[in-house]
């Protein structure tokens, strides 16, 4: 069986990651000098203690919203992210036992919904927020819940990890980082979203082996095709017995990949 979704509309996307200029630089392993996250979306003191993977959040998000010409006062927000503060809660748990002390100001931002507090509280936002933490399957989760909540309203998503630290002695890749506005409304509109639910096993897409074991760049797929204007049908896990599809359509002539 399968369900398929009102077809939605992309206004607006974004990438970051300090290592990768572009999109095309992270599918090749082009690096660059690394570079930090500005994300001036958030002003002053509320910059204070902010994690990497919170700050590459707000800085797609910020972008996407410029780029889709929403204010970010209005916009229902959909944050998800694989392995969220977990950077943060090592560096507290560290703390604790070398210097029998931590810092509460970092606690209070050692949680998963992080950027989604400070998003609302930067923007005056107090439409609906949500985050998605889902492991592998959080890009495939988050955009299904972005389809729900845009049958009424404009939301932005955002899918975010930063890499592992070493101290766990494994990796989720490069830190990377996506965001993309949808709408039901298609004025001037990127590209159009057309969501299939499937009860069904998901073979999952290739990707690079150095991408792969971060499970925002399952994104990366869907988000290239909108930079490109290119037609794209990815299908994703959301549980071992069902997927998403996600076909991405441009709004002008397309080119098929």
């Amino acid at each position: 069986m399968s369900q398929q979704f009102t077809p939605l509309y992309v206004r607006g996307y974004a990438f970051f990651s300090p290592e990768y200029a572009t999109i095309d630089d992270a599918f090749g392993d082009q690096k660059r000098e690394p570079i930090e996250p500005k994300f001036p979306i958030v002003p002053g003191r509320l910059r204070r203690f902010t994690s990497r993977v919170t700050q590459m959040h707000l800085e797609v998000a910020g972008d996407a919203l410029t780029r889709a010409s929403e204010p970010p006062s209005g916009v229902v927000a959909v944050f998800s992210t694989a392995m969220g503060e977990l950077s943060t809660a090592i560096e507290l748990l560290d703390g604790i036992f070398t210097e029998h002390a931590t810092s509460a100001a970092r606690f209070t931002q050692s949680v998963h919904n992080t950027p989604s507090g400070l998003f609302s509280i930067a923007t005056g936002n107090t439409m609906p927020s949500t985050t998605v933490v889902t492991g592998p399957s959080t890009f495939a989760t988050a955009i299904l819940e972005a389809a729900l909540l845009a049958q009424a309203d404009t939301v932005l998503l955002t899918c975010a990890d930063d890499a592992f630290p070493k101290v766990l002695r494994e990796s989720v890749g490069p830190s990377l980082a996506v965001a993309i506005v949808l709408s039901r409304d298609k004025k001037n509109a990127l590209a159009k979203l057309t969501l299939e639910l499937r009860d069904s096993a998901a073979s999952e897409p290739a990707l690079p082996e150095h991408l792969a074991p971060n499970a925002a760049a399952l994104a990366l797929i869907t988000v290239k095709s909108i930079e490109k204007k290119s037609r794209s049908s990815v299908e994703l896990a959301l549980s071992p017995l069902t997927s998403i599809v996600i076909q991405c359509e441009p709004m002008s002539s397309a080119v098929v990949t």
